[in-house]
């Protein structure tokens, strides 16, 4: 298991900074952490002249830019899941030398939708922690109901980040948890502020949580604190 997991975060940050200056955006991130957030999910996309500006979880262009090395520099032993938006393998690899010129590899997990840039990624820094795409949720999901889960003996995702259901399809089940955990793979789920559904996720053993509603979450995890 990768040591982003060493100790593994309970609870991870989405963090809206679309349109929002380098310095708020530092800000707002600080501020989820303040709030109780153990990691916080980013996305990255780029611009002509860089090569690895910082968004929101959303998929519009912070013009104003928050560079990755502003985030490192500004958190030196902050946990973060960045999500590469860009395919281009140049501006991956400007990425990965970022990270790795500032000793970041272990304390991040690269997303992506696509197979090829965590590839990529995994090659240049085979240190860091990866999650499973969507299509790698989806074949995870069609092992484990079709009961062939067992066989399959390595992957390269090291942890899913799914929502409870998909559709009628039942994903954050304490089954495939279990069975996830079994390959050494954690389980983070998305959630709102359904209080219900945290307290019942609770039960599956699921490693921890995907939410825009840290104090909330905070809240009901921790009742009284």
């Amino acid at each position: 298991m990768k040591n982003f997991f060493n100790p593994a975060p309970v609870i991870i940050s989405f963090v809206n900074i679309i349109n929002a200056s380098a310095g708020d955006s530092l800000l707002s991130i600080k501020n989820q952490f303040v709030a109780g957030a153990d990691a916080v999910y980013l996305t990255m996309g780029t611009q002509e002249t860089n090569p690895a500006i910082v968004m929101s979880a959303g998929t519009h262009m912070n013009e104003k830019g928050l560079l990755l090395e502003n985030l490192f520099a500004e958190f030196i032993d902050k946990k973060f899941i960045l999500n590469f938006l860009n395919k281009e393998s140049q501006i991956i690899k400007d990425a990965c030398l970022i990270i790795k010129n500032y000793h970041a590899e272990e304390r991040i997990i690269a997303a992506s939708n696509h197979g090829k840039v965590l590839r990529l990624i995994h090659s240049i820094l085979p240190g860091m922690g990866a999650s499973f795409t969507p299509m790698g949720i989806l074949g995870f999901y069609a092992l484990f109901r079709t009961r062939l889960l067992h066989f399959k003996k390595r992957f390269s995702g090291d942890v899913l980040f799914v929502p409870e259901y998909i559709g009628g399809s039942h994903i954050a089940n304490k089954g495939l948890i279990t069975e996830a955990h079994e390959k050494g793979i954690c389980v983070y789920v998305f959630v709102g502020d359904d209080k219900n559904q945290i307290l019942r996720l609770q039960q599956t053993g699921i490693d921890g949580y995907i939410t825009e509603k840290v104090a909330f979450l905070k809240q009901v995890l921790t009742p009284g604190c």
